[in-house]
């Protein structure tokens, strides 16, 4: 599971409104349906602990957001006006002034506006790079490492970012690639990695159709008349087969995918089109024998933007 590495130590499956809760050490995990709560025994045995089978609960509600504060508003305010401006808006603010620790208050405020800054940042659908800069380095100014902010919130940004970024052919990686199982080229450029994506591919199947002898029924005597018979014949059906999950690498020239025991190398220059659904990106390549692909991920758009203009770091 992503959210405890390299040991399950407790697993949520979930199942329409209710969810079974199987723990061990008394952390959670979510997984998907199916067998998940299996693996998390075999997980929890393997790693000496013993768990034990919850109830069933009932899934909480999500929070509402919470409303941004009379300081997340005044830094929301100077955003514009840069680094400076947003600083000594967050040092005014009653909560810090009067602190006995202004720095930590300082760091919490920051924190704190951060998700009413980000919406900010997006009202006109556009990242610019002095706004992300200067997030940056309000961010330093406090002391804030990437490891304390809401994940989700950054991503946002380095999305936009990147996005910007391609459209505009600057090459600015937001990413390295380190002990990495695609080979890649000396002039390939990473763009994007994707930990967890599903591929199924088109392809056609072949199945034999048995005949029927039929029957046969007396007119008159030494005559039969004889229906329903039929010959075997052979019929194919298109369907999608699953090449597994696992990661995908995005570059400026090709596309990989590692499964369990399949892997893919696609040009990007052989793709002549695709299509962008609401959780999947359908692939069409060149060639006579090219299938479609299609690629299921939870964010659909970025992954067809990103497929759309990663050429641009030529």
């Amino acid at each position: 599971s992503d959210a405890v590495p390299g040991l399950f130590w407790s697993v949520t499956a979930r199942v329409s409104d209710t969810a079974y809760v199987f723990t061990a050490q008394g952390k959670e995990a979510s997984l998907g349906r199916g067998g998940c709560v299996a693996l998390a025994r075999e997980a929890a045995h393997k790693a000496g602990q013993s768990g034990e089978a919850g109830e069933r609960v009932q899934t909480p509600a999500p929070a509402e957001p919470e409303a941004p504060s009379a300081t997340d508003l005044a830094v929301c305010a100077v955003l514009h006006q840069g680094v400076d401006a947003m600083y000594a808006a967050i040092l005014s603010s009653p909560e810090v002034s009067t602190a006995q620790n202004r720095e930590e208050a300082a760091r919490q405020a920051v924190l704190h506006a951060l998700p009413a800054l980000v919406d900010k940042m997006f009202e006109d659908n556009e990242v610019t790079p002095e706004e992300e800069q200067d997030l940056m380095l309000l961010l330093q100014k406090v002391h804030v490492s990437h490891y304390d902010t809401d994940q989700k919130l950054m991503y946002r940004i380095a999305r936009a970012g990147l996005i910007r970024d391609l459209l505009n052919g600057d090459v600015k990686p937001r990413m390295t690639v380190e002990g990495s199982p695609f080979l890649l080229q000396k002039t390939e450029i990473p763009v994007w990695f994707w930990p967890s994506v599903t591929v199924t591919e088109e392809a056609t199947v072949s199945e034999w159709v048995s005949g029927s002898k039929g029957i046969s029924v007396r007119v008159a005597r030494g005559l039969y008349w004889h229906m329903g018979g039929s010959r075997g014949h052979r019929e194919t059906r298109e369907v999608d087969e699953s090449l597994g999950t696992g990661g995908m690498l995005l570059t400026n020239r090709h596309l990989y995918f590692q499964g369990y025991d399949r892997a893919l190398r696609i040009r990007l220059s052989k793709i002549i089109s695709m299509e962008v659904f609401t959780s999947e990106v359908v692939i069409y390549r060149e060639g006579t024998r090219a299938k479609p692909l299609t690629i299921l991920t939870d964010d659909a758009w970025f992954l067809g933007n990103c497929l759309s203009n990663a050429q641009n770091w030529a």
